[in-house]
């Protein structure tokens, strides 16, 4: 009996000859397929919170389902921050370097 082929070889390694004298047959994709074609193109970042800012990005997430019943989590609030940000935005971030 030949060995299984794994879901994550079927994805990376594309379409499987079709053996002679067998029609090929259209297959649905199942959830697993499908799930192992997605690729995560999110690269893990680390950085240093202080206790205050750690703090206050827990309360945010805390909030946002309180008030809104929806759940948002830490790194979509920092996206989301990160998205909105531009070098206008930084101004007050340049200014107070320049002023230690």
């Amino acid at each position: 009996m030949p060995k299984r082929q794994s879901a994550y070889f079927k994805a990376t390694q594309g379409t499987a000859v079709q053996p002679e004298g067998e029609p090929a047959q259209e297959k649905t994709p199942s959830h697993s397929d499908t799930v192992t074609q997605r690729v995560k193109v999110d690269k893990k970042t680390s950085f240093y919170l202080s206790d205050a800012q750690k703090k206050k990005l827990n309360d945010l997430e805390a909030e946002c389902w309180q008030r809104f019943s929806k759940k948002i989590n830490r790194n979509e609030i920092v996206r989301f921050l990160i998205d909105g940000c531009s070098l206008e935005t930084l101004q007050a971030l340049i200014d107070s370097k320049e002023e230690e």
